[in-house]
């Protein structure tokens, strides 16, 4: 089975819902909502804006550019859609109290958000395997306003844990393959600051559905 059909069972396993965004979208207002799941997903989508924030940093300098590149060529148009995935099971789970339709044009603006983001990367992707800068400021923005706006959305005690655990996994990555192996967190663990016990757990959760190695793109 491939990564992408691994992940999806055990997405579906966790009971996640699936979405799938209309074609024709729009929103009229934020839908009223009352409970967000876990945070544990919202690590690899803000790893996600990390990249892009780490790319606009860079601006045009080669050399900065050239230094990043390797975060994106490693990105596979299948790790991509595991992402979309991720997304698609996070907004599934939001608990709502509204009208359908306004939950509808809810889901679908967070989807959409997400989507364009994550295409966008692509794009970053093949102009940097082709040795191309030109383009690439236009899609780190595309990145920074859907992802950024999908993340404005969240419980900010959410997205602030997200953002903590992101950045200490990048840490735990030693190597710096972009994944993060159990003995690296071992050997975190043994460090003056190491994952708390609910860091460690989500994880281990996030690993068990298939996201060990995305979990810091």
């Amino acid at each position: 089975a491939t990564r992408r059909d691994l992940l999806l069972q055990g997405l579906q396993l966790a009971g996640c819902a699936t979405l799938v965004a209309p074609a024709a979208f729009a929103q009229e207002r934020a839908a009223k909502v009352e409970g967000y799941p876990p945070f544990g997903s919202l690590v690899p989508i803000y790893g996600i804006f990390n990249l892009a924030r780490v790319t606009a940093d860079a601006g045009t300098d080669s050399t900065k550019l050239l230094a990043v590149r390797p975060r994106y060529t490693r990105l596979t148009d299948q790790d991509l859609d595991a992402y979309r995935l991720v997304c698609t099971a996070y907004i599934g789970q939001i608990n709502y109290v509204d009208a359908e339709k306004a939950v509808s044009f809810d889901k679908a603006a967070r989807f959409k958000a997400c989507d364009e983001a994550l295409k966008a990367v692509g794009v970053i992707r093949d102009l940097l395997n082709k040795g191309v800068q030109e383009g690439v400021p236009e899609q780190v923005q595309t990145i920074g306003k859907n992802m950024g706006g999908f993340l404005q959305l969240l419980p900010k005690p959410d997205y602030e844990k997200a953002k903590a655990l992101s950045e200490k996994l990048r840490a735990v990555d030693t190597d710096k393959d972009g994944k993060v192996s159990d003995e690296e967190v071992q050997f975190f663990q043994s460090g003056a600051k190491p994952l708390s016990s609910e860091e460690l757990e989500t994880v281990k959760a996030l690993q068990f559905v298939g996201l060990k190695d995305l979990l810091i793109p």
